[in-house]
């Protein structure tokens, strides 16, 4: 093990230890697809402090990753629909309509 890294966790029964990372923001692949993305907060295999990985390095890895990123993204895409839908209202309203 280098120093960068920290060992998977060992599990106890079917627990899994929380990932060391935290939720950045949402990628899309060249297909329009989703992902998520979290920054280490300390090293995961030959990823060291402060990458860019995706839930499934962690996972692979055995880590739990809480659902919060998934609470975060619906959060986001309705403060943003209601961002967009407030603009189309201010743009209605000052060209007289």
């Amino acid at each position: 093990m280098n120093a960068l890294s920290i060992s998977p966790p060992k599990g106890n029964g079917d627990a899994k230890a929380p990932a060391p990372a935290a939720f950045l923001g949402w990628q899309e692949d060249t297909d329009g697809a989703a992902f998520e993305l979290f920054v280490l907060t300390a090293g995961v295999g030959a990823h060291p402090a402060g990458s860019t990985v995706c839930r499934f390095t962690l996972e692979r890895f055995g880590y739990f990753v809480p659902a919060s990123a998934v609470i975060d993204r619906t959060l986001q895409e309705h403060v943003e629909a209601d961002a967009i839908e407030k603009s189309e209202h201010a743009l209605w309203g000052l060209m007289g309509r």
